[in-house]
């Protein structure tokens, strides 16, 4: 978020204001992004904004692992910025994070990767829940 807001961290900055004040810049720096889901776009204004009150923004460093496979689902992931890949973990391998610094090692194999504005976890979300 540092980049995104000019290496300012607005979260630290908005957990002073008001409940009001706060829903309000949090509608303004993530609206668009909740509204650009496909299926967020037919959401009532009261809906969005529940998303948006509800999102737990999380900064990541390159090759940081956001969930692996049989984790519980944490949510639908939103991304502001930046890019995220996806691999799946090769039978036998011991450590399936190993190509992420070292992509020969063959321990797991690249399937896709999310670009900015992309979003994923929302098929764990129907089929499970989440607490």
């Amino acid at each position: 978020m540092w980049g995104l807001y000019h290496d300012f961290d607005v979260n630290l900055f908005i957990e002073d204001l008001s409940p009001t004040l706060k829903s309000e810049i949090r509608i303004y720096l993530h609206g668009q992004l909740v509204c650009s889901v496909p299926w967020m776009k037919g959401l009532s204004p009261s809906c969005i904004k529940a998303v948006i009150s509800a999102l737990n923004l999380m900064v990541c460093l390159p090759h940081d692992i956001v969930i692996k496979s049989n984790d519980p689902p944490i949510g639908i992931c939103l991304l502001a910025k930046g890019r995220c890949s996806v691999y799946l973990r090769n039978r036998g391998a011991d450590n399936p994070w190993d190509n992420l610094a070292n992509p020969r090692r063959g321990s797991s194999t690249f399937l896709k990767t999310f670009d900015e504005g992309s979003y994923f976890g929302e098929i764990a979300m129907t089929r499970t829940g989440f607490s």
